[in-house]
């Protein structure tokens, strides 16, 4: 994961979207529901009839209480994921042995120590407090006003899309993740960069946010149920989204196995962007591909981490458009 995923300001229910959809881990405790094939947990906002009413047309549904939803088995409904004890190890190995050899070396070790004789055993601790230097692959550090660690940067690349001399470029450090490098000798400091950038944003999580409805949901065809990673209520919003003429970005892979999001205007597009990445996308890509569909009055579907939904509402916020829901 980035590092920033382990001091992620989203870990609540107070999030950006107007509605979450996820795996509901240990739905099987609460209800009599099959969670063979997956569950999807949808937090939608109380203000948002219309999305639970086009959940019910294709889903199962069934509510639950918000203790149901931020249990033990969904920890990041309450704190930040905590980094795994080899993440620096992995990294390392990655960039001289490849990833068959470093996944073998740190995390198929990592699950063998456990088998070992008592006295044999190594005890590794995980954590949060991951942040280190930002190195690019030509051994240049990154340090500026956006980013001075990589816990300060979530690659959403909205600073890159608002700066007005195109001194911004999102590029690839050590680890593959995205950051903001600026060309000193176009910058104007003009300081819009920092202005939007919404990871930076003060925010005071709590762990129940009035205004939020939880509900367990399972897509009625079998066939979505099955080509989805949990339930298919993305399926369902999707199909609600083009039932209205409207539009969906979601990620996808390319032909390089990159994710990536896309401007979906069929179920067929929609397909592509089925089931669960594991893989951080460039949605900055599309930002004004979607400014442009809501200027023209299309509903727009956006489905992506909270943080890159924080990052297109604050800057469709930038460039001035009032965005519905």
């Amino acid at each position: 994961m980035r590092p920033s995923c382990h001091s992620c300001r989203f870990h609540c229910l107070d999030r950006p979207g107007e509605v979450t959809i996820g795996d509901f881990w240990g739905i099987e405790k609460y209800s009599s529901i099959d969670p063979r094939g997956g569950v999807s947990l949808v937090l939608v906002r109380d203000d948002q009839e219309e999305l639970i009413d086009a959940l019910g047309c294709e889903m199962a549904i069934e509510e639950h209480e918000i203790p149901h939803a931020v249990n033990e088995r969904q920890p990041t409904l309450s704190h930040p994921m905590l980094a795994h004890a080899g993440r620096a190890g992995f990294f390392a190995a990655l960039q001289k042995k490849g990833f068959s050899r470093a996944m073998f070396e740190v995390y198929a070790k990592s699950f063998l120590r456990k088998f070992l004789p008592k006295g044999r055993r190594v005890s590794v601790k995980n954590s949060r407090n991951i942040a280190a230097d930002v190195v690019f692959p030509d051994g240049t550090l990154l340090k500026n006003r956006l980013v001075q660690s990589t816990t300060d940067c979530c690659g959403c690349g909205t600073c890159s899309l608002v700066c007005p001399m195109g001194a911004i470029s999102m590029e690839r450090d050590n680890e593959g993740f995205v950051y903001p490098r600026i060309d000193e000798e176009k910058c104007t400091n003009c300081s819009l960069c920092e202005a939007a950038c919404s990871f930076a944003l003060d925010k005071k999580a709590s762990v129940t946010k009035p205004g939020i409805r939880v509900f367990a949901a399972v897509h009625h065809d079998v066939k979505v149920k099955s080509s989805s990673s949990s339930g298919g209520a993305f399926w369902a919003l999707a199909s609600y989204a083009l039932d209205q003429e409207g539009v969906v970005y979601g990620c996808s892979f390319d032909a390089d196995l990159n994710p990536r999001h896309i401007r979906c205007e069929t179920l067929s597009d929609v397909k592509k962007c089925q089931g669960s990445k594991y893989a951080q996308s460039d949605s900055f890509t599309v930002f004004e591909g979607v400014k442009k569909d809501l200027k023209q009055g299309k509903t727009v579907l956006f489905s992506g981490t909270p943080c890159q939904v924080a990052a297109l509402k604050h800057y469709l916020k930038i460039k001035k458009l009032g965005i519905g829901d």
